[in-house]
């Protein structure tokens, strides 16, 4: 698995989006998912946070796997409702934002194959307890605020931890 997903704006020009292509899975906005340019990639994800306007349902998201995307990035509300339907755990990844606080219950751990943090920063003692709380499951940290990205990416190798 790749060391750096890259989350990309609607309006990445084809010739950045193809150079990070090569470096593993891209992850794009449910807006960029009917974007016509986005038809060759090869593998690509699907941020579905609840957050996003409009809010996607279950059947949307499923439908975004059925056009393509190997995974989604969902909100343990979403992770759960999509998991009775008969996701597999291996198609869904967990959204935690753990800038205001966060409640794990045990339900969660065989949801997904990942998670991804959301977070202020490089936040070593967070991202150890969720990799101890989701044994085996990848583990990517998206930081808000990044003041030096060689030394961020150097912490994030150190906690076993992806970008």
């Amino acid at each position: 698995m790749a060391c750096f997903l890259p989350l990309l704006a609607n309006d990445t020009p084809n010739d950045v989006q193809h150079a990070l292509e090569r470096i593993g899975p891209l992850i794009i906005t449910p807006n960029a998912a009917h974007d016509d340019a986005l038809i060759n990639v090869r593998e690509y994800w699907i941020f579905c946070a609840e957050t996003s306007t409009p809010a996607p349902d279950t059947s949307t998201v499923i439908k975004y796997m059925d056009d393509g995307a190997q995974k989604v990035i969902v909100t343990s509300v979403l992770a759960t409702k999509l998991a009775q339907q008969g996701v597999p755990p291996t198609r869904l990844v967990l959204l935690l934002d753990v800038t205001g606080g966060m409640a794990l219950s045990d339900k969660l751990r065989s949801l997904a194959s990942g998670v991804l943090l959301k977070t202020q920063g490089i936040e070593k003692e967070t991202i150890s307890s969720v990799k101890k709380f989701f044994p085996g499951a990848e583990i990517y940290v998206f930081p808000e605020n990044v003041d030096n990205a060689v030394q961020t990416i150097r912490e994030l190798s150190q906690t076993g931890s992806k970008l």
